[in-house]
């Protein structure tokens, strides 16, 4: 497969630079412009046909059924695979973690007061926080309401790459690697809609308020 500057313009990946433009482009519309219309978002939500599978899916990301106080505490803790934030919104910066994981949550978190106080824990999280928190992965068990998934990272874990080889043309060789990786594309073509739904931080509305506290 060709690693041409025309392949890495066209293969799908978007370049970081990009994003990263993007995203700071993005920060200079005020944030009380999304918090005025969220209200007409959820509205929105209401008026469509397929409310309640939207809802269903926002019930699997964010499993909380009833408020909990957050810890009356401001930690900024950096672990080996992730980072432990408790504080104010308008305190988590670029330079907090990984720029990517700034603004992955600015996406959301601008549609609300940033004097609010969240619990993120940007990274690989392999363990159930002891309180309502927001993560990109949680453990595959019963009791992991306190993880709240959210679509973080995503210019590392959500790229559709256009390869123009056919899968049955490629080299036998590298079957066992091409199967890996066919699963892989099979799963996150099946998310992709899900987890890019044009009103998802709308629907995030209806449970994300118990896991933010004023302070």
């Amino acid at each position: 497969m060709s690693d041409s500057l025309l392949y890495k313009l066209r293969s799908g990946k978007p370049p970081k630079v990009f994003f990263f433009l993007k995203g700071y482009l993005k920060r200079c519309i005020p944030d009380c412009f999304f918090r005025i219309r969220r209200k007409s978002c959820l509205a929105q939500v209401e008026a469509r046909p397929d409310k309640d599978y939207i809802y269903e899916r926002v019930n699997y990301y964010n499993k909380m059924q009833y408020p909990v106080d957050l810890p009356d505490t401001i930690l900024h803790e950096h672990k080996h695979s992730y980072y432990v934030y408790l504080d104010k919104i308008k305190n988590f910066r670029p330079s907090t973690f990984h720029k990517a994981y700034y603004f992955d949550l600015q996406d959301v978190a601008r549609w609300f007061d940033r004097q609010l106080c969240i619990s993120y824990i940007p990274g690989d999280v392999y363990f159930t926080p002891e309180y309502p928190s927001i993560v990109k992965s949680r453990l595959l068990k019963e009791d992991n309401a306190y993880s709240a998934v959210l679509k973080l990272d995503k210019l590392r874990h959500f790229i559709f790459l256009n390869d123009p080889v056919p899968f049955f043309t490629k080299n036998a060789i590298r079957l066992y690697f091409a199967e890996r990786f066919a699963l892989a594309a099979f799963v996150r073509s099946s998310f992709k809609n899900i987890l890019a739904h044009p009103f998802a931080i709308a629907a995030w509305w209806a449970g994300t308020k118990v896991i933010l506290r004023s302070g």
